[in-house]
């Protein structure tokens, strides 16, 4: 989506010019195509949002065509190669939306008597937002995000903490209310894994915490992994959590759960003390 909108004038302006949109080719084609799905769901409300059709796509097949007009480069996963594209899509959302940045630091705002937001993401299994269902170390039970919501809601008293979950249908199939739902949010925390991109939007200079499913995983380290990237571009303050490693067991409707909350949140209190977002 961010290279649709880099060259979005030019999308507008021819509109019998096509999209190519497709995906990795997976072992299988139901996995294929239960990926092409799922991406043209995602992708459905931001065309709209944006002044384009579904009917410009031609989606994951070969085609001869007289003139190709091939996007900017950019590394897959990877925000830094990607920067211009993501800041130029971020504006334009946030301008089609009515959404202005806020600028001031959160405990100014909570001396003010308004409270700051902290918004956790909730990966959950058998949910059908959520692809990579196998994956259960990204997937929380009920039970195990209520307990981590509520140890966050004690720890920081100034702070209004909002579960942000892929089971609200509502939300799940708004896209415009997603972005909403970040870009009031001065502290994001989230287990690895997409949900961390709304990052993007934001106030720059904000606070991301990635908890880290895996050991040993460069997708997870600082600098490496594509969400620190993100939160470079962003100028975002950014902590990553590796739990110890007897904790790699999370809560699942099968599994009883090994993840010390206690040291999570301390260590997310540290963070945000650093940083000057808490006392």
């Amino acid at each position: 989506m961010p290279r649709i909108v880099y060259h979005l004038d030019f999308l507008l302006a021819n509109p019998d010019v096509k999209i190519m949109y497709g995906c990795d080719s997976k072992r299988g084609k139901a996995a294929t195509e239960v990926g092409l799905r799922a991406g043209l769901q995602a992708i459905r409300p931001l065309l709209q949002l944006v002044g384009l059709s579904m009917d410009r796509l031609i989606v994951h097949r070969h085609v001869h065509a007289r003139e190709v007009y091939l996007p900017m480069e950019g590394g897959c996963q990877d925000p830094v190669y990607n920067t211009w594209q993501l800041l130029t899509m971020r504006s334009l959302f946030m301008k089609r939306l009515n959404i202005v940045d806020k600028t001031t630091n959160p405990l100014v705002r909570a001396a003010r008597g308004e409270l700051p937001v902290m918004v956790l993401l909730k990966r959950s299994a058998n949910s059908r937002h959520t692809r990579n269902k196998n994956d259960l170390v990204r997937q929380w039970s009920d039970a195990f995000a209520g307990q981590l919501l509520s140890s966050l809601q004690v720890a920081f008293p100034r702070y209004r903490v909002v579960l942000f979950s892929d089971r609200n249908e509502t939300l799940m199939t708004c896209h415009a209310c997603q972005i909403r739902a970040v870009a009031q949010a001065d502290v994001l925390i989230g287990v690895h894994g997409a949900g961390l991109s709304n990052m993007l939007y934001m106030r720059p200079n904000s606070a991301v915490v990635e908890l880290a499913p895996y050991g040993n995983d460069g997708r997870c380290l600082l600098g490496g992994g594509p969400f620190s990237r993100l939160a470079a571009v962003m100028s975002h303050n950014y902590m990553i959590h590796h739990p110890l490693y007897q904790e790699f067991r999370w809560m699942t409707k099968d599994m009883t759960c090994e993840f010390n909350i206690t040291r999570f949140v301390t260590h997310i209190h540290s963070f945000l003390k650093s940083i000057n977002f808490d006392r």
